[in-house]
């Protein structure tokens, strides 16, 4: 297996920025899949790489492991340069296909994360339902909105971000708005979800999943029953998650 770390211009970003690619040594265009891991809010690039063990996850398998970096941006456009939904969703995976040489179609494409994470692959998988397989989110930090008048210590940060709470209903950052949109343009997606019972996001993540079993998608979501938000939980979690997708 192959580390490539790539840093290169992003016209979206108006700045460099740094991906970290796990690519097999032997695979052919035909097996090949494709997973973009995001990281969470305190995290860069090198988090999944340096706590869990994706790469002994995928060794052998013909699994493309992409991993950008986004800072605290909620993966959301936040303007004067710093688009980072575009970034993500428009000009990484055009980079992915020109560096590695190779487009991966959407039927073996699939995007995970943890906590912010998750919800950048909630946000990006389902608005953009057509590009992906499956969705997977650990830990997500859902209902932007709720969890910003739940905690006034996100004020400043969120205000930078999306301005004001009642800009999240109804746009892509609102998930069920998201979820209802993914039915209708790709009726065949996977959806996975995971969260401890005793994790800060737990009843924003049961919230979610309470609206999601009562639409069509082929939705599941996982308890961890003691686990907390923790990499100890996402590492399991995301080898549960590889072992259900690529050991079929």
């Amino acid at each position: 297996m192959a580390l490539l770390k790539l840093n290169f211009y992003s016209h979206k970003l108006g700045m460099a920025t740094n991906v970290n690619v796990l690519f097999p040594e032997q695979a052919t265009d035909d097996d090949l899949q494709l997973v973009y891991l995001l990281h969470g809010l305190s995290d860069d690039s090198n988090a999944w790489l340096n706590n869990s063990s994706v790469a002994r996850y995928i060794m052998g398998k013909p699994i493309v492991v992409v991993m950008p970096e986004v800072g605290r941006s909620f993966y959301h456009d936040i303007g004067e340069g710093a688009n980072y939904y575009s970034y993500l969703s428009e000009e990484l995976p055009a980079q992915v296909a020109y560096f590695l040489n190779r487009t991966i179609p959407a039927e073996r494409t699939h995007v995970m994360g943890l906590s912010m994470g998750g919800f950048g692959a909630l946000k990006w998988g389902l608005n953009q339902a057509e590009k992906f397989a499956t969705v997977v989110s650990f830990s997500g930090a859902m209902y932007l909105d709720e969890l910003w008048k739940n905690d006034s210590g996100r004020n400043t940060e969120f205000t930078r971000l999306f301005g004001k709470p009642e800009n999240i209903p109804l746009s892509i950052n609102d998930l069920e708005h998201a979820y209802c949109h993914a039915e209708k343009v790709n009726p065949q997606l996977v959806v996975r979800q995971y969260c401890g019972d005793l994790d800060f996001l737990y009843a924003y993540n049961r919230k979610l999943e309470a609206f999601a079993q009562s639409r069509s998608l082929n939705y599941r979501f996982s308890l961890g029953i003691g686990e907390n938000h923790t990499w100890s939980y996402w590492d399991k979690s995301l080898e549960k998650t590889l072992g259900e997708l690529f050991n079929k």
